[in-house]
């Protein structure tokens, strides 16, 4: 979610200083069905008719990790735009730490109190995964890498979010920037 708000404030960022979208792409994204498969893979293992089927399975914590080998993929092809490098650094991040914790992303308990439901607190603090999310405990590896910061729980869509969402949403709103172009250079296109 911390990704959208990223997202909303670059396009209200954008609109103060009187930018329009670009009548033409002005940036030309290589192999973009990578990011198609990989929303459809997260839709798909966290859509809550199928999550327990995949979790049943197993294959949550696979194919949530295979999303984001996805992600570092498509940005590695696209790492000359500059802000698909910022997404893809915050994506490795992100990455590597829930690699590192067999394909779940560690949560600081104290900071998931902050923003979720006691039922998901609950079972996150009893030792069992809920969707991608585990406990951080002191043996976690990588732990500056985890969800531990969040926004108020009084932000609408607020959640807990990692630095490797830091970077993606640095990396969305200059992304959203380029896509805005000054209102005067609208119809140059």
């Amino acid at each position: 979610m911390f990704l959208l708000w990223a997202v909303f404030l670059s396009v209200i960022v954008a609109l103060l200083l009187r930018k329009v979208p670009a009548s033409m792409p002005r940036l030309r994204f290589r192999h973009g069905w990578l990011v198609l498969l990989a929303i459809s893979i997260q839709i798909l293992i966290f859509t809550p008719f199928a999550e327990g089927y995949f979790a049943k399975l197993g294959l949550t914590p696979i194919l949530n990790t295979a999303t984001y080998a996805i992600i570092v993929v498509f940005t590695l092809l696209n790492r000359k735009i500059a802000s698909i490098a910022v997404i893809g650094l915050g994506t490795l991040s992100n990455l590597l730490v829930i690699t590192a914790n067999k394909g779940y992303m560690p949560v600081k308990l104290e900071s998931l109190r902050q923003v979720a439901e006691p039922a998901i607190v609950s079972i996150i603090a009893g030792g069992e995964p809920y969707r991608n999310s585990v406990l951080l405990t002191g043996s976690t590896p990588l732990p500056y890498l985890a969800d531990i910061f969040y926004l108020p729980a009084q932000i609408p869509l607020t959640n807990v979010f990692s630095v490797g969402d830091i970077l993606i949403g640095i990396g969305a709103f200059i992304l959203v920037q380029q896509l805005f172009v000054p209102r005067h250079r609208h119809f140059y296109f």
